[in-house]
Formats: structure tokens, sequence, C-alpha cells
């Protein structure tokens, strides 16, 4: 199965066009979902190419250039790219592209972009979050020394290559994709690259990472020196309400180049429990939770069968999850769960008696 693509140009203010990428499949589900990709500092929409490719002949996808990098221009003022700022840009693109359900699949400076996003709740349709190698909700100040030496790190192809490949990769990547991602870093405008440390890193957004209320799955690079896995675990995962959170061992911060297909996987299957109609459009009343929860367990089951199991322990972080937001009874609770359980033991029973059969 293959996809198509698209570019649009999409004008926000006199001085912001931003620059945008959508794949669609060439057979669509209109209970799919949108995958939004927010790219790193440094990045741009063409980051996000190898797992896009993976990705998108089966759900349509949106890939941003943010303001100032890649394609996208902004304006010479740095405190016009504050995470607010940009945050305010994807939810205008969102609503330009009339995008009723969406996931947004934030990289580093993106995943703060999202965490605010979702946070914000401003734009109906986000159906979860995936946030790669994030950039915590948190402040964090660098001394004046260091925020000048990150700044200069993109001043030309040499200092960006060499932070390429000995701070921000674990793993060798071909010739070819290193000279992509020093383009993209060597091309975004001064004010877009001086905001990050000078303003944006600074960014307390943490309130608003407290009210994300979707499922979100957050992925740490193993070998990330950037976004070490025990700071992301301190302040990302242990700021949002529930999280599945998972580490990708052998990579470092650019997990989407280094392990494209193993991210493409988490993606497709954070999706496809989105595209569960049943499980994300009912009525939010108690009287139907075990029934819901008892229905997400089925499918998931139906999933483990297909030879997907990790999907099961999606649907487990959301079922506590909506224990906890619905201020559910135990009792009921955990009647909730003993219906899952019986429906997974089901599946996997007829899947052994199939596999006997056959």
């Amino acid at each position: 199965m293959s996809f198509v693509s698209t570019t649009k140009r999409i004008q926000l203010q006199d001085d912001v066009h931003l620059h945008v990428e959508q794949s669609f499949p060439q057979v669509q589900s209109q209970d799919y979902p949108t995958i939004v990709f927010l790219h790193f500092w440094g990045g741009s929409s063409r980051t996000w190419s190898p797992v896009n490719h993976l990705i998108a002949h089966t759900f349509p996808t949106a890939r941003i250039d943010f303001r100032g990098w890649g394609s996208s221009t902004g304006p010479a003022d740095e405190t016009e790219y504050s995470i607010l700022r940009l945050a305010q840009d994807v939810e205008n693109v969102i609503t330009r592209l009339n995008l009723q359900k969406y996931i947004i699949v934030g990289h580093s400076m993106g995943a703060k972009v999202a965490q605010a996003i979702a946070g914000r709740n401003l734009v109906n349709g986000l159906a979860g979050l995936v946030l790669l190698c994030p950039a915590p909700p948190t402040p964090l100040m660098l001394p004046k020394e260091m925020r000048d030496q990150q700044i200069s790190a993109y001043d030309n192809e040499q200092n960006a290559e060499f932070v390429v490949r000995n701070v921000l990769t674990a793993k060798s990547l071909p010739d070819g994709i290193i000279e992509r991602i020093v383009e993209d870093m060597i091309k975004g405008s001064p004010s877009a690259t001086a905001a990050w440390p000078r303003y944006a890193m600074n960014e307390n957004i943490l309130e608003l990472a407290k009210k994300i209320s979707v499922p979100t799955v957050i992925i740490a690079g193993g070998k990330d020196q950037v976004e070490p896995v025990t700071r992301i675990k301190a302040e990302v995962s242990g700021n949002i309400p529930f999280v599945k959170f998972l580490v990708l061992e052998e990579v470092g911060h650019l997990a989407l180049l280094e392990a494209p297909e193993k991210v493409a996987e988490i993606i497709n299957e954070t999706a496809q429990y989105a595209a569960y109609e049943e499980a994300t459009q009912r009525p939010h009343e108690v009287e139907w939770t075990n029934q819901i929860i008892g229905d997400a367990a089925a499918y998931a089951a139906s999933r483990v069968m297909s030879g997907t199991a990790r999907i099961w322990g999606f649907v487990s972080a959301w079922v506590y999850r909506e224990i906890e937001t619905r201020g559910l009874d135990f009792i009921d609770a955990e009647a909730a769960k003993e219906i899952g359980r019986k429906a997974a033991q089901t599946a996997l029973a007829e899947k052994n008696s199939w596999e006997l059969e056959n």
C-alpha cells in the first residue's frame, strides 16, 4: 500500500508563513486519526521523513516546519518564538487543515510544544500524544556561556556536523542523512536559532502539562545525552497525569533517525488504539465504565491475536487513567479490569486453538 503527499503554505501573519507536508494513504479509513509531527530545535518537517514513510501508508500525516525553520518564515524578534507562540501556530494549522481527530507526535522541543497544546486543550479532536526524547515542561536555566555555546552550535556546517555525530546520536548514521540534518540546522533563521536556548528552554509550562488528559506515550533514548532517561522520567513522565513510558536502549537524542522502525511501530500502535471508536467516543458516565473498558480490552486482545502484543500495555494505561479521572469506586474498577482480563484470555485461547487447527 502506498501514499500520496502534498505541500501547503499557510500564512498566519505578514511575516509568518508555515510550510506543511501532508501525506494520505491511497486507501483511507475515516476513523483513523491524522498524525501531526513536530520537529526538534534545528530540524524541519523532513527530519520525520523516515518515520513518515513507515506510517503514511496507513494513517494520514501532517509534518509542520516551525516558524523560522525549514521552509517556514518567521519574525526577526527572538521573543516571538516562545513555546506558547509555537503552540498557537500549530493550533492554527490544525484548524486550517480541518483535522477532526489527530495525534501529536513531538520530538525534543517539538514535544514541549505538544505538551503545551494538549494542556491548553483549545482545539477539539486531540486523541493522544507521543513525546519522543521530550524537553521537559519545567524551565532549564543554562549559564550564559553555555547558552552562547549552544547558539553557536549551528553557526556553520563543521560545528553542526560535530554536534550531530558527537552529541545527538549514539549510532552512526549514513552520510546523506547527516548532510540533510546539518543543512536544516544552518538554514534556521538567526532568531529561531537563538530563541530556544535564550527563551523557550526556560519557559515554564508545568501547569499546562499537569492538565494533559489524553493518552500519552513517552519514549526516551537510553543513550540520549541531551534529555537523559532520568530527567525525562522525573520531569516529563512524573508531571503528566498518566503515561506509558518506554526506553529505546541503544539510541541517542535523534531516535527518529536512529531507530525509525521502532518509533513508527509505537506511533502505529498508539494511533490504532485511538482509532477504536467505541473506546474514545462514548459518553463519559460511570454506568458504562465496565463495558467500555471491557470492549477496549477485547480490542487489545484482538491485536494480541494478530501478533501485536504491546497494544495491551497501552490499553492498561488507558484503564488506569479512566479509573483516576472518573474517580471510580475501586470495586467497580477491579470489575472492569476483570472483564478485560477474561476478554484477553478468551482471545488468546482462540488464537492457540486456531494455531493448533492450522
